[in-house]
Protein backbone atom coordinates (compact mmCIF):
# COMPACT_ATOMS: atom_id res chain seq x y z
CA UNK A 1 0.00 0.00 0.00
CA UNK A 2 1.49 3.42 -1.35
CA UNK A 3 1.29 6.21 1.76
CA UNK A 4 0.90 9.78 0.41
CA UNK A 5 2.06 12.51 2.45
CA UNK A 6 -0.47 15.03 3.91
CA UNK A 7 1.17 18.19 3.02
CA UNK A 8 2.83 19.37 -0.12
CA UNK A 9 6.25 19.81 -1.18
CA UNK A 10 8.01 23.21 -1.49
CA UNK A 11 8.34 21.82 -4.90
CA UNK A 12 4.46 21.34 -5.48
CA UNK A 13 2.99 24.73 -3.55
CA UNK A 14 5.30 26.73 -5.81
CA UNK A 15 3.60 24.82 -8.81
CA UNK A 16 0.00 25.26 -7.59
CA UNK A 17 0.92 29.01 -7.28
CA UNK A 18 2.46 29.47 -10.66
CA UNK A 19 -0.53 27.09 -12.01
CA UNK A 20 -3.24 29.48 -10.32
CA UNK A 21 -1.44 32.26 -11.64
CA UNK A 22 -1.27 31.48 -15.07
CA UNK A 23 -5.14 30.41 -14.80
CA UNK A 24 -6.14 34.09 -13.34
CA UNK A 25 -4.27 35.32 -16.67
CA UNK A 26 -5.77 33.52 -19.20
CA UNK A 27 -8.81 34.27 -17.78
CA UNK A 28 -8.17 37.58 -18.10
CA UNK A 29 -6.86 37.16 -21.46
CA UNK A 30 -10.28 35.79 -22.46
CA UNK A 31 -12.29 38.18 -20.64
CA UNK A 32 -10.30 40.71 -23.35
CA UNK A 33 -10.21 38.84 -26.03
CA UNK A 34 -14.13 38.63 -26.20
CA UNK A 35 -14.80 42.35 -25.08
CA UNK A 36 -12.37 43.60 -28.19
CA UNK A 37 -13.98 40.62 -30.40
CA UNK A 38 -17.49 42.31 -29.37
CA UNK A 39 -16.71 45.74 -30.39
CA UNK A 40 -15.12 45.13 -33.64
CA UNK A 41 -17.83 43.27 -34.73
CA UNK A 42 -20.38 45.96 -33.68
CA UNK A 43 -18.06 48.71 -35.13
CA UNK A 44 -17.90 47.05 -38.35
CA UNK A 45 -21.34 45.24 -38.51
CA UNK A 46 -20.48 41.96 -40.10
CA UNK A 47 -22.81 40.53 -37.07
CA UNK A 48 -26.09 41.46 -36.97
CA UNK A 49 -29.24 40.11 -35.00
CA UNK A 50 -32.68 40.08 -36.51
CA UNK A 51 -33.54 42.96 -34.39
CA UNK A 52 -30.90 45.18 -36.12
CA UNK A 53 -32.23 44.41 -39.50
CA UNK A 54 -34.89 46.65 -41.15
CA UNK A 55 -38.76 44.61 -41.71
CA UNK A 56 -38.63 44.51 -45.45
CA UNK A 57 -41.50 43.05 -47.52
CA UNK A 58 -40.66 40.32 -49.75
CA UNK A 59 -41.11 42.57 -52.94
CA UNK A 60 -38.65 45.05 -51.88
CA UNK A 61 -36.21 42.37 -50.95
CA UNK A 62 -36.43 40.59 -53.83
CA UNK A 63 -35.69 43.84 -56.00
CA UNK A 64 -32.28 44.36 -53.61
CA UNK A 65 -31.39 40.90 -54.34
CA UNK A 66 -31.45 41.29 -58.38
CA UNK A 67 -30.02 44.76 -57.90
CA UNK A 68 -26.96 43.08 -56.04
CA UNK A 69 -26.45 40.18 -58.25
CA UNK A 70 -26.43 42.91 -61.03
CA UNK A 71 -23.47 44.80 -59.65
CA UNK A 72 -21.80 41.34 -58.54
CA UNK A 73 -21.95 42.28 -54.80
CA UNK A 74 -23.64 38.54 -54.52
CA UNK A 75 -23.74 35.46 -56.81
CA UNK A 76 -27.26 33.80 -57.59
CA UNK A 77 -27.75 30.47 -56.28
CA UNK A 78 -27.09 27.89 -58.75
CA UNK A 79 -29.37 24.81 -59.01
CA UNK A 80 -28.04 22.03 -59.96
CA UNK A 81 -29.87 20.11 -63.28
CA UNK A 82 -30.63 16.49 -61.87
CA UNK A 83 -31.77 13.53 -64.47
CA UNK A 84 -34.90 13.22 -62.55
CA UNK A 85 -36.25 11.17 -65.64
CA UNK A 86 -37.82 8.11 -65.70
CA UNK A 87 -35.97 5.24 -65.24
CA UNK A 88 -36.58 1.38 -65.82
CA UNK A 89 -36.04 -1.05 -63.08
CA UNK A 90 -33.90 -3.81 -64.25
CA UNK A 91 -35.53 -6.40 -62.99
CA UNK A 92 -38.30 -5.49 -65.22
CA UNK A 93 -35.71 -5.47 -68.33
CA UNK A 94 -34.48 -8.75 -67.22
CA UNK A 95 -38.13 -10.24 -67.09
CA UNK A 96 -38.50 -8.90 -70.80
CA UNK A 97 -35.51 -10.50 -71.97
CA UNK A 98 -36.17 -13.99 -70.76
CA UNK A 99 -39.57 -13.54 -71.73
Amino acid sequence: MVVFPSSLTEEEEALQKKYAKLKKKKKALLALKKQSSTNQTNQSGLKRTLSDQPVVDTATATEQAKMLIKTGAISAIKSENKNSGFKRSRMLEIKLKAS
